[in-house]
């Protein structure tokens, strides 16, 4: 394989030697008189197409960079959340503490807060969140150990990437729990 050619014109990215970007013009076809002739550089109109291509490669690393960083990967074990979520299903978790009620939150345990536990919001407010798992009779939550503090809510669960045939993103449900009824 050859590089490029004298006629073409090399540009790279301020401070990202790795984003280089070679501009040539194709050569025309030989015609009925034998061969083309020399081909020009290309003009500033392919300059500043270049240009765009490489500030929107820079600007979708920095977002994909930016985004990895804000997400984190946890397993699911346990039928607490079934049919939504069952054991072995492989979650992303958004790090965020922004919730609406029907999300499901990945949190750490008040009791072992170095162990995560996935459970449904139910209500929230500033100083706390109640979770409930959606399989109320497997389920230890917020009935249990009370409402979770904010300064142990990891993140919302968005996306199921294993396993493959139940792969994708996890809604937000509305619905709340059935409540029993008190006897008058």
């Amino acid at each position: 394989m050859t590089g490029p050619g004298p006629d073409a014109v090399h540009m790279t990215a301020i401070g990202k030697p790795g984003l280089d970007c070679v501009l040539r013009d194709r050569a025309a076809p030989p015609g009925p008189d034998g061969p083309p002739g020399p081909v020009a550089p290309p003009g500033p109109v392919a300059r500043a197409i270049a240009g765009r291509a490489i500030a929107g490669a820079a600007i979708a690393a920095f977002t994909a960079r930016w985004a990895w960083r804000r997400l984190e990967r946890t397993k699911v074990s346990g039928d607490s959340m079934a049919p939504a979520l069952q054991s072995g299903d492989r979650l992303l978790v958004w790090r965020t503490t922004r919730m609406k009620t029907g999300d499901i939150l990945a949190a750490g345990d008040p009791r072992h807060p170095e162990r995560t536990v996935l459970k449904r919001v139910a209500s929230f407010d500033g100083s706390g969140v109640f979770l409930l798992g959606d399989n109320e009779g497997q389920s230890t939550d917020s009935r249990h150990f009370g409402p979770v503090p904010l300064s142990l809510v990891r993140g919302k669960a968005i996306y199921r990437y294993a396993p493959p045939g139940r792969a994708g993103r996890l809604p937000r449900q509305p619905r709340l729990p059935r409540q029993k009824r008190i006897p008058r």
